[in-house]
């Protein structure tokens, strides 16, 4: 069973570092950008969003683009999504069709999975 919180954090890293030691497992650290036109008519139009996350671990890391298209009713968002194989030449292209992140710093999220094992 997922259970998922969000919580602002200032110092993801240390949250990160507490998280581990608490339940050991693989952390992940989702890093999202979310693109819009200056006039906002991606999300002033049906809460449509550009999401470009690039997820890392301490082994690994890798890249998603994402497009929200507006809801359908109170608890439906068509979404498509492709892997990433360069996330700055993406940030480049949105840029380039006259997207641009909507904050000025990425947001950050952490993900733990943990694999509890019982024995039998």
């Amino acid at each position: 069973m997922a259970i998922e919180v969000e919580v602002a954090v200032t110092d993801p890293a240390t949250l990160q570092q507490a998280l581990i030691a608490s339940a050991p497992g693989e952390a992940s650290v989702y890093e999202d950008t979310y693109y819009d036109f200056p006039d906002r008519r991606l999300t002033s139009t049906g809460r449509r969003e550009v999401r470009l996350r690039v997820i890392r671990t301490d082994t690994s890391s890798r890249a998603r683009l994402t497009f929200k298209d507006a809801m359908l009713d109170a608890t439906s968002t068509p979404e498509r999504e492709s892997g990433v194989d360069d996330p700055d030449a993406v940030h480049e292209i949105l840029t380039g069709l006259g997207l641009g992140p909507e904050d000025e710093e990425p947001t950050f999220y952490i993900d733990l999975v943990t694999t509890h094992r019982t024995s039998g």
